[in-house]
């Protein structure tokens, strides 16, 4: 309870370090920079102005600062802040009413991914206060140094639209202004459905939003646990929702989507939602509000409702069908740059359906023997049995598990 918070800071009765979730000796008697009814942060990433995140929260006021330590970018859009070493660190000190403290916990993901702790923070006129900072508990294997301590300079300079593919239709974009994902299974078990290891081994991001193309088990299957570890909101359809809410995803992590809708999301990201079909006979199934299955049978993870998405990123446009198949009237003469396609198992008249979008490239996905682990990763003929059908396409696979610009 942030009041009763308040109260014990007030009168001295706790540390500060209570907040923390690992040992600070140096910091125990540092105190919250704390008013009646608001906190002071010490931001540094995409909480600053004009970064992504920069209004998923009220914010009274802003301040620059420094904060002296070493920042990091951790490769999938954020950058991370320790305060071991001596950098000086662009930052703001941002006022938020203290009510408003448990939005920057979920999009942090503390307590789990994150920590708080005050520290230090310096003006330019050169006086000094105190923010609470959130530090991540454990740095991404990839996690690189950002000498100048500028992230909003850093991101400018360095950073490009990348992809990593990670087998059926599972992607993860990211991008100036953040990440995200399309489909992230990877626990490919016909049996388990899902397998918490390969979960917490390969989905390593922390995604701004999650788009979902159906509902079927190689794509939706992880996505519970998927959800718990990033906080991240799901853009799917209402079967898929159905099943999410029975398998107690909280109703803010769920966005049930229409054909033909258009999303402005995080990161500045455009996404224009349109009915698709999946390979094979159609399913006429649908779930609504919980779904009433038992899904541990992967004959209840359901196709349902299906969507290709158009995603527009700083002029770029981007289209993905997760499925060898297409709905013709909603994207005939449809115009990409790169189309992010399933083609697993494409039967005769795929390719004809695939004359009408106009892409620079095309991408194949789901064209891996999806029943093997990723550890034991397998492709399929499909990509060169379609160059043979239609010799002209400019097509470009992709390596698994590994970032890629998604232009090239």
């Amino acid at each position: 309870c942030i009041h009763f918070l308040y109260l014990a800071l007030r009168f001295h009765q706790w540390s500060p370090d209570r907040f923390c979730c690992r040992p600070c000796p140096e910091r125990r008697q540092s105190d919250f920079f704390l008013s009646m009814s608001s906190l002071f942060l010490a931001v540094y990433g995409t909480l600053m102005e004009g970064e992504s995140n920069c209004r998923c929260v009220t914010v009274l006021s802003r301040r620059p600062c420094r904060i002296t330590g070493t920042l990091y970018d951790t490769g999938y859009g954020f950058p991370v802040f320790t305060p071991e070493g001596k950098t000086s660190v662009d930052a703001e000190l941002m006022e938020i009413p203290e009510e408003e403290l448990w939005k920057i916990d979920r999009l942090e993901g503390y307590p789990d991914l994150y920590c708080r702790e005050t520290i230090p923070v310096h003006f330019p006129d050169g006086k000094c206060g105190k923010g609470l900072v959130y530090l991540m508990k454990k740095l991404p294997p990839e996690a690189g140094v950002i000498p100048s301590g500028k992230w909003k300079e850093y991101r400018r300079n360095n950073m490009k639209l990348e992809v990593k593919w990670m087998g059926i239709n599972a992607l993860e974009f990211r991008y100036p202004g953040g990440s995200f994902m399309i489909d992230p299974y990877v626990s490919r078990d016909r049996e388990k459905l899902h397998v918490p290891g390969e979960v917490e081994k390969y989905i390593t991001g922390k995604p701004d939003f999650i788009l979902l193309t159906h509902a079927h088990w190689d794509h939706l299957a992880d996505m519970t646990e998927v959800l718990e570890r990033t906080g991240s909101v799901l853009y799917a359809s209402e079967t898929a929702c159905a099943i999410m809410r029975k398998l107690h995803v909280p109703e803010k992590q769920l966005h049930p989507l229409q054909y033909g809708e258009n999303l402005d999301l995080p990161g500045g990201v455009h996404v224009t939602a349109f009915e698709s079909r999946h390979m094979g006979e159609a399913d006429p199934r649908r779930y609504k509000g919980i779904a009433d299955a038992d899904f541990f049978k992967r004959e209840n993870w359901i196709c349902g409702e299906i969507f290709a998405f158009l995603i527009e990123i700083d002029g770029y446009r981007i289209f993905n069908a997760g499925s060898a198949n297409l709905h013709l009237p909603a994207v005939d003469g449809l115009n990409c740059d790169t189309f992010f396609c399933g083609i697993s198992r494409w039967k005769e008249g795929f390719p004809e359906l695939l004359g009408h979008i106009h892409c620079k490239q095309l991408i194949p996905t789901h064209h891996d023997e999806f029943r093997k682990p990723l550890s034991q990763f397998e492709l399929r003929d499909d990509p060169q049995r379609l160059l043979e059908v239609l010799p002209g396409l400019v097509m470009r696979e992709i390596p698994v598990l590994k970032f890629v610009p998604v232009e090239v």
